[in-house]
């Protein structure tokens, strides 16, 4: 994991493609930093996940901060804490947050309820990436639904 400096050489960076197989050129924002310009990879994320979560970076009392919504003055809360949108899915409190830029797409699902953390990251400009409500809806089902034991979320998997 890095932050982009405009011109620094990353012998293993990813290619990001746009309409195929052709590269996406320059842009004379990259390098930009705080909005975009992290780079990382899935196995980065779900450490920085699991330390996040287990209070190991923060303390539970900035945790708490960050997952209270905030919202406009004269505006009803949005689902939106600090740096993470919120939602509940068939009751479970689902945290999420997801970003892209120039063909770069991810996304990072966390629910707590089952401590289980979800990161995608795609580096193709064009064609679908799973959203969070189609990867809920496989592990979460509506109640009373049972997961096919076929399935390749049916199991206990890990990195």
């Amino acid at each position: 994991t890095y932050v982009y400096e405009f011109g620094l050489n990353i012998p293993q960076k990813t290619v990001t493609y746009v309409y195929g197989s052709r590269p996406a050129e320059p842009d004379y924002v990259d390098g930009t930093t705080g909005d975009k310009g992290i780079y990382t990879t899935k196995y980065d994320l779900l450490k920085w996940d699991y330390a996040l979560f287990q209070n190991i970076l923060l303390k539970p009392e900035t945790m708490q901060l960050a997952f209270e919504p905030v919202g406009r003055k004269g505006k009803p809360k949005m689902n939106y804490g600090f740096g993470w949108r919120m939602i509940m899915h068939n009751n479970i409190k689902v945290l999420y947050h997801g970003g892209w830029w120039k063909g770069y797409h991810s996304l990072l699902v966390h629910i707590p309820q089952d401590r289980t953390t979800i990161i995608v990251l795609k580096n193709k400009e064009k064609g679908r990436m799973a959203t969070k409500d189609e990867l809920l809806k496989i592990l979460y089902p509506k109640p009373g639904i049972e997961r096919s034991s076929n399935s390749p979320l049916s199991g206990n998997t890990s990195l």
